[in-house]
């Protein structure tokens, strides 16, 4: 089986997600703490996207800049959804 060269770049982020998934779902009953966890994924996923195109060398700003719009539309998708 060939791995590919972004495998593991890829598994670090889903553990990432899924790390954030088991606290937010701990977290159940305190809708602040969940957003907070929300809050700080955004933040990782940024700076995991910032970290996986530097390392292949294809790092431009409208790269960041739709990682951050990513990351801004997950933040106020979800906080609609625990704070309604």
């Amino acid at each position: 089986m060939k791995v590919h060269k972004h495998t593991p770049d890829y598994l670090i982020l889903l553990l990432v997600v899924l790390i954030s998934l088991v606290f937010f779902i701990a977290n159940i009953s305190n809708p602040m703490r969940q957003y907070e966890i929300i809050i700080s994924l955004s933040f990782l996923y940024i700076a995991w996207g910032i970290f996986h195109h530097a390392r292949n060398h294809d790092l431009h700003l409208k790269v960041v800049v739709e990682y951050v719009v990513i990351a801004v539309i997950g933040i106020l998708l979800l906080r609609g959804a625990i704070f309604h």
